[in-house]
């Protein structure tokens, strides 16, 4: 599930909430599907919402190590790259809830592509 939650933040930040639904299925698919899934999600958002920015809170206990290692930097700076050019709203944090300990080697190669700023 990747899905904005219906009410804006006190600051006016559109919350994104991402849950694996099927462990099994989720860890044999393309992670260019969620990438699809997400850009698509924006692109509806330019035209609809009137949020500031983003708030994305991934819950990330049934990702397997298999699924991450499809996510290679090239994927990684694909996605990264989407959202900081082409996409006009401010990200203003990312929380990920019950991570396995790889995630900490994941978000070490998504920082190589992302601005400081960003990733501060």
């Amino acid at each position: 599930y990747f899905t904005p939650l219906p009410k804006l933040t006190e600051d006016s930040y559109r919350v994104f909430f991402f849950k694996i639904r099927n462990k099994d299925s989720f860890s044999d698919s393309d992670p260019y599907n969620m990438i699809r899934h997400a850009v698509n999600l924006q692109e509806i958002r330019l035209h609809e919402d009137v949020a500031f920015g983003d708030i994305f809170i991934f819950d990330v206990a049934d990702i397997t190590f298999k699924y991450v290692l499809k996510l290679t930097p090239f994927k990684v700076f694909y996605m990264v790259k989407i959202y900081e050019k082409f996409f006009s709203s401010r990200l203003k944090g990312i929380y990920f809830l019950n991570a396995p300990s790889f995630m900490e080697k994941l978000l070490a190669i998504i920082k190589l592509f992302m601005k400081p700023k960003l990733f501060k």
